[in-house]
């Protein structure tokens, strides 16, 4: 069972069987497909479009949910916005040709300093993260989820 959360705006949440509610953070409206893609998560709330660029931009005021397609190897620019304690979900998924590349700019923590995607053609990896409110702590890249 959901509950709402302290604070202002729409909240959504993420929750599985047998793991509990968890807060994925602000959002509006969402297609379908992100509900397959966690699977088995039941997600209430919104999925941001990011814009497909040399350097992609994150604005965490805008939700906590972003999806983006790579076409072409790309920079994951340092999110701004970002609420401290906040969890963060982007869906990365490759374009028709795939082998694309996402580097991180240097407010992203990983094991290694990488984020290695699926290289398949079509292919949707999960960047799980969570904020100080500066830096973005990468807690698990799930990779060819689709």
């Amino acid at each position: 069972m959901a509950r709402l959360l302290e604070g202002s705006g729409p909240y959504f949440i993420a929750r599985s069987a047998g793991k509990g509610p968890q807060c994925w953070g602000l959002g509006a409206l969402m297609p379908l497909q992100v509900e397959e893609a966690l699977g088995g998560y039941h997600v209430v709330g919104g999925v941001v479009p990011l814009t497909d660029a040399p350097t992609i931009q994150t604005n965490g005021r805008l939700g906590s949910v972003f999806s983006v397609t790579l076409h072409g190897n790309r920079i994951l620019a340092n999110p701004t916005g970002l609420v401290p304690g906040g969890r963060y979900l982007w869906l990365v998924r490759q374009d028709a040709i795939g082998n694309r590349t996402l580097s991180l700019r240097p407010r992203w923590r990983t094991m290694g300093g990488v984020c290695p995607l699926s290289p398949m053609p079509g292919s949707l990896d999960l960047i799980d993260a969570w904020s100080d409110g500066t830096l973005v702590y990468v807690t698990s890249i799930t990779q060819n989820v689709s």
